[in-house]
């Protein structure tokens, strides 16, 4: 069963009953529900049925029409329709986002002593707090932008811990103090740039 989006097959659905059939919401919404209900008919659905389900599933984009992630209330970060030189690109994000991600990246990294553990790790936190702060079309290329950071907090991270033992290795315990001498402003201003990723020049951890 296919539901045409202009309203056909749903009687008189319009303004009269809530639903702006020319909003980017409805349009999005309606492609969903179209692919959905193609998959799996509605039997015996009502009107009333029918327009309450279409303004339940408007609900899951803005004005926009860009999908609202129901766990975090955060649009725009849906990847379908983008490619992926859209969304990697490197911009400009906030000394606010770089010092809380290296600050988890910190706490992670001394707790796990160096393993990468998705069951304890908070860096989704970090982005979702990011995201938030943002314009809407800043956010996927500004999460990417993030990550690229984050990458050169950790292995800066590894660099001063296997310098001060070079036996170190991943898993095994260390002083946390060695990770005091590890400035984000100076690994910041190692960084450099080729517009997709980033990289960090020799950082010297010694002083």
């Amino acid at each position: 069963m296919s539901l045409s989006i202009n309203g056909s097959g749903f009687g008189n659905i319009g303004n009269g009953n809530g639903i702006d059939t020319n909003s980017k919401q409805y349009k999005a919404a309606m492609k969903m529900l179209n692919a959905a209900w193609a998959a799996s008919p509605p039997v015996n659905m009502t009107e009333f049925e029918k327009q309450m389900t279409i303004k339940n599933w408007m609900k899951k984009f803005d004005k926009d029409g860009d999908y609202i992630d129901s766990a975090t209330g955060i649009s725009g970060m849906l990847g379908t329709g983008k490619s992926v030189s859209e969304r990697h690109k490197i911009i400009k994000v906030s000394e606010t986002a770089r010092q809380d991600m290296f600050n988890e990246v910190k706490r992670h990294f001394i707790e796990e002593n160096g393993n990468m553990n998705g069951r304890t790790t908070r860096r989704s936190e970090v982005f979702q707090r990011y995201q938030k702060s943002v314009p809407k079309e800043d956010r996927q290329k500004g999460t990417w932008t993030l990550s690229q950071y984050e990458r050169q907090y950790r292995q800066a991270m590894i660099s001063a811990v296997k310098e001060a033992d070079p036996s170190w290795d991943f898993g095994k315990p260390f002083d946390s103090k060695i990770l005091d001498k590890v400035d984000r402003e100076k690994i910041d201003n190692a960084i450099v740039s080729d517009g997709v990723n980033l990289s960090t020049k020799f950082v010297d951890y010694s002083v």
